[in-house]
């Protein structure tokens, strides 16, 4: 068995002499109440049903846990349902298919042990809902990202969600898509992931991307224009109607799946906001600040904490944040109503570009802005591996609430999903983790989970294996 293959890595790996041969004679020893849990997730992963001894519980409460794999034995110390999950995830990487014979069902793990502590509380993955994502794909990367620890999933509706009251606000060919969310949602409890729903309530109403042009609603149903600026990329604040239907949009969400700790908004990216006639004569910070204070209030009647991206927020001046702002836009800069918002929403700050610190050595200067002014941060990377790796220390060592790597459509090929996945998850676990160099191997362990995965969701068309998805082009 080799470290490598350990996705996160455990913070402590022992490896001894002697192996295990999983099998009904196998014990597994753990804390009683997780009897059925332990022989649940044995039948899952390796199809055995081993013999089950309580084990007495861990009482220092840690947030964490410990496997010792001798033998006849394997012992689970640990806590909570959540630690035991984990712990099983690694175990399963830890294991081997029967050598010395030419088919085999069984598998063997090296004796050994490992214990292991996550190093940042929130670990999310940020997964759009294209109207071209399959539903199948959109699984495969919730499963890899609870596989790899990830205790958080946004699920971003790209004019995806099934609105019963206003169907229009949805591609056709997503309709009926209803029984497959209670799917994703259902799933992600038995995965240990919490799904956050994501609708966006400000820029990015078009439904898809700046670069093709279409739009979810006014494509076929020009009716509604009145509800968006006249370019239809922004909601129109400046109508009262728009906090009518995003109520009633957020509530069918909410009721399709139950009270969710939080939600993302979105609030990037707001071209064009404050465009039309209406908007242009109001104080348009002021109507931004309106807006999310009214969205707040339908969060907080389901006891629900708002994510908003940060870009908005900053003060456009360059020689302050120099490239760690968003230039690109003509719209109206509410940085002022910071100081006004509510302390408990969380700020997700955003960079996709190659880090470079300022003057006292911070690669990430905005987050420590924003926690200083009172907000939770969580920095969000993509592709980038030296980004993903300079957050997930700055998150660590400036004790931020953690980390939400985005997906956006860099999702095809493995060696973006090593990057958003095998090095994040690492690095979110660990800030103390360095990538290998040999990067072609952790290819391969990335292509080898996949194929786990690939098993689990009982694939047969080849299609569906591997890690080449779709022929998406990054937005612009």
């Amino acid at each position: 068995m080799n470290k490598r293959f350990l996705v996160p890595v455990p913070r402590e790996v022992n490896i001894t002499g002697g192996s295990h041969l999983l099998s009904t004679e196998s014990v597994f020893a753990a804390p009683e109440k997780f009897r059925d849990t332990v022989l649940a997730t044995a039948e899952k992963y390796w199809k055995v049903t081993p013999v089950f001894i309580p084990l007495a519980e861990n009482l220092s409460g840690d947030d964490g846990y410990r496997v010792e794999i001798d033998s006849d034995r394997i012992s689970f110390h640990v806590n909570s349902r959540h630690d035991l999950l984990n712990a099983f995830k690694t175990l399963r990487q830890w294991a081997e298919a029967e050598k010395n014979q030419i088919v085999s069902e069984k598998w063997v793990l090296n004796c050994g042990s490992f214990a292991d502590t996550p190093g940042l509380e929130f670990r999310g993955i940020h997964l759009c809902y294209f109207r071209e994502t399959e539903d199948w794909e959109l699984e495969k990367l919730l499963r890899l990202a609870a596989y790899y620890k990830f205790n958080y999933a946004v699920i971003e509706f790209w004019g995806t969600f099934p609105f019963e009251k206003y169907p229009e606000f949805q591609w056709a060919e997503k309709h009926g898509n209803r029984e497959f969310i209670r799917h994703l949602i259902k799933l992600g409890e038995e995965l240990d992931i919490k799904l956050i729903p994501q609708y966006n309530c400000f820029g990015h109403a078009a439904g898809s991307s700046v670069s093709n042009g279409r739009h979810v609603v006014l494509d076929r149903f020009p009716q509604f224009a009145p509800l968006f600026e006249p370019d239809g990329w922004t909601w129109c604040l400046a109508n009262p109607k728009v906090q009518e239907v995003q109520k009633e949009l957020l509530e069918e969400i909410f009721e399709l799946f139950g009270d969710v700790p939080f939600f993302h908004l979105g609030f990037d990216e707001a071209f064009n906001a404050g465009s039309c006639l209406q908007c242009s004569q109001r104080d348009y910070p002021q109507l931004i600040k309106e807006h999310i204070l009214f969205l707040h209030g339908v969060l907080a009647a389901h006891d629900c904490r708002a994510i908003l991206w940060h870009d908005m927020f900053l003060e456009l001046d360059e020689k302050r944040w120099k490239h760690h702002i968003l230039v690109d836009r003509n719209a109206p800069n509410p940085y002022r109503i910071l100081d006004e918002l509510p302390r408990d929403i969380i700020l997700a700050d955003w960079h996709y570009g190659k880090p470079e610190a300022d003057e006292n050595g911070v690669y990430w200067p905005t987050a420590d802005y924003f926690a200083g002014k009172g907000f939770q941060v969580l920095l969000a990377p993509c592709v980038n591996e030296q980004g993903i790796l300079t957050m997930a220390e700055h998150a660590a060592n400036h004790h931020l609430a953690g980390m939400l790597e985005t997906t956006w459509v860099a999702v095809s090929g493995t060696s973006r999903l090593r990057q958003i996945f095998f090095v994040t998850a690492n690095k979110m676990w660990n800030h103390h983790w360095m990538p290998e160099k040999g990067f072609a191997d952790e290819f391969n362990v990335v292509n080898t989970h996949l194929r786990h995965i690939g098993h689990d969701m009982n694939f047969s068309d080849p299609e569906h294996f591997g890690s080449i998805y779709t022929g998406y082009s990054f937005f612009p």
